[in-house]
């Protein structure tokens, strides 16, 4: 696999490149760091969303560079993680999140909006039409969005539908998060976990696509 950076800006590979196998080289002033790391998962981020972009659209050969430049990026000491593994399984909570939390006006005032859309009801249908180690995955995130559920701003009968869905899927069978992937983790395995993540959001997607979606309620 390549070290390939040209999606990071100039300055920030340069300071990647002052850290070392142990971590950030001592040169490097600590009052970066925060700043370092977050342009570091917005590269990753909006790489992996390109990625996932042409997945979906059966471009495999642009997706697996992006992904090769996303796998190459270095472990952040700062931040304890793999930009990658991290920003791959984010991709996937904040899509479902996102959906769930901005629908709540309507679940909880129906009477208010033309529609109102649920999307434990789209999860339960993914239980009868996806993969099994795919389901796996797509549990362990409902269950961290119903455990964020209040903080998240979801409507407790949403958040009660989508545990309910969680239950039926196969038990997590990953690290219970791509932020936690350990620092000796090699390109093989931090790959694979990446393409799972993606292959997973591909797969909701398109079962939310297929019911008809989200339609706007107002």
């Amino acid at each position: 696999m390549t070290n390939d950076r040209r999606d990071l800006p100039a300055e920030l590979e340069a300071e990647m490149a002052r850290r070392t196998p142990y971590g950030l080289h001592p040169e490097a002033k600590t009052g970066a760091l925060t700043e370092l790391s977050e342009a570091a998962a917005d590269a990753a981020r909006n790489l992996l969303d390109k990625a996932a972009s042409r997945l979906a659209r059966g471009q495999d050969d642009r997706a697996d560079r992006l992904i090769a430049r996303v796998v190459a990026m270095p472990y952040d000491e700062h931040w304890g993680c793999w930009h990658g593994t991290a920003m791959a399984g984010q991709l996937l909570f904040d899509a479902l999140s996102t959906i769930a939390e901005e629908w709540a006006e309507a679940q909880e005032s129906p009477e208010d909006y033309e529609s109102v859309y649920w999307l434990h009801e789209d999860m339960n249908w993914a239980v009868d039409v996806m993969d099994p180690d795919n389901l796996a995955v797509l549990r362990e995130t409902l269950e961290t969005i119903v455990a964020d559920a209040t903080l998240l701003g979801i409507s407790p009968r949403e958040s009660r539908g989508l545990a309910a869905a969680a239950e039926r899927m196969p038990a997590p069978s990953m690290p219970k998060s791509g932020w936690t992937v350990p620092p000796d983790a090699s390109e093989m395995r931090r790959e694979e976990m990446i393409r799972i993540y993606l292959d997973v959001l591909v797969d909701v997607m398109r079962v939310i696509d297929t019911s008809g979606g989200p339609q706007d309620s107002k």
